[in-house]
């Protein structure tokens, strides 16, 4: 039964990586980390509302739990649906496969320190070893321009970026399990990231305005595509601009696929 619910875990996680590439040709990388941030803190907060469970926090928890908010969730999402517009389907799922390892590696460095065994050690480093090759091997091989290249292992950083975040937000996680109910953890940290997100859009509409490329499949996007309610999202992903400051080829969404 444990294996069982091991795998259906598997497929929900790897078929999210799915349904990110798919959103993203007709939404926008922040109106994606949007969206399902607000989803699923609503319907933890109907669940944390049927089960009647409430607790009253000190300020040590919410501090720890808007970091968790931050790190673990709000970044990785946002890096997630960028990855999306840059990357395929498989090299997501293929850099999402950094996250344990680094969790791992994380788990010796900040207490309460776990150790590690041999089988840990050759487990870390073939896990590397499959990351690494998948890196530098990006899987569209239809696809000659060089530009798109760039973007895929563009994509490919991005995830890596959220894969690490990941991590850390699992370690935080962690401590706050120990002396906290785990779901009440999830519930909170998923609100205080939907506010966050909430803020950078309203912020994002009142400061920017200006417009940006960010590359997808080739089309020049402005920042109110890359988020119509905040352009921006107040997030600095403006930067962008500078890596993509000339019209990229078209490319066939489909085949990113």
């Amino acid at each position: 039964m444990q294996y069982a619910a091991l795998f259906f875990i598997s497929a929900l996680w790897g078929g999210s990586f799915v349904l990110i590439k798919v959103l993203s040709v007709d939404l926008s990388s922040f109106s994606i980390s949007v969206e399902r941030t607000f989803i699923a803190a609503a319907a933890l907060s109907v669940l944390a509302f049927t089960r009647k469970r409430t607790v009253h926090y000190g300020g040590w928890a919410w501090r720890r739990l808007a970091c968790l908010a931050l790190v673990g969730q709000v970044v990785p999402f946002t890096l997630l649906s960028v990855a999306g517009h840059l990357t395929t389907s498989i090299n997501l799922a293929f850099m999402m496969g950094a996250a344990p390892l680094v969790t791992f590696a994380m788990s010796a460095i900040f207490p309460p320190r776990e150790h590690w065994n041999a089988l840990t050690v050759l487990g870390l480093l073939l896990g590397g070893i499959g990351v690494g090759a998948s890196l530098y091997s990006p899987s569209i091989p239809t696809i000659s321009s060089y530009h798109v290249l760039t973007h895929s292992t563009l994509g490919q950083m991005a995830a890596l970026g959220a894969a690490a975040s990941f991590a850390a937000g699992a370690i935080i996680s962690r401590n706050l399990s120990s002396r906290m109910d785990s779901f009440l953890v999830v519930t909170h940290s998923m609100c205080i990231s939907a506010f966050v997100l909430a803020v950078s859009a309203l912020l994002g509409k009142l400061i920017f305005s200006t417009n940006i490329s960010l590359p997808s499949d080739g089309r020049e996007l402005t920042t109110h595509q890359f988020h119509p309610d905040a352009h921006n999202g107040g997030i600095g992903l403006r930067n962008w601009r500078s890596l993509t400051m000339r019209r990229t080829p078209r490319v066939n969404q489909e085949s990113l696929l």
